[in-house]
């Protein structure tokens, strides 16, 4: 699948790999761990695609994401309240 920047934000956050330095480190490790959890045909894979960039466009932004709207909070490392924040 191609990721844009959008949706390989959102995958790191949710955990399928950690944000490196090097952009290109990053996609590799995402695509790598994303890979055996991708839908075959071409239809999904678009679909999959448009619904990550719109994520990241959305909700789970560079700065400012907005986590408490985020229905996959529950599940992101990245939006979970610090021991700090409670």
């Amino acid at each position: 699948m191609a990721l844009d920047s959008n949706g390989l934000r959102v995958l790191c956050r949710v955990g399928f790999a950690e944000e490196q330095k090097n952009y290109s480190v990053t996609y590799r490790f995402v695509q790598d761990a994303i890979h055996e959890q991708l839908p075959h045909d071409c239809d999904s894979l678009i679909r999959a695609h448009q619904l990550l960039r719109q994520h990241g466009q959305e909700l789970c932004k560079r700065s400012k994401p907005r986590c408490v709207e985020c229905p996959l909070r529950n599940v992101c490392a990245y939006g979970q309240p610090t021991a700090e924040a409670e």
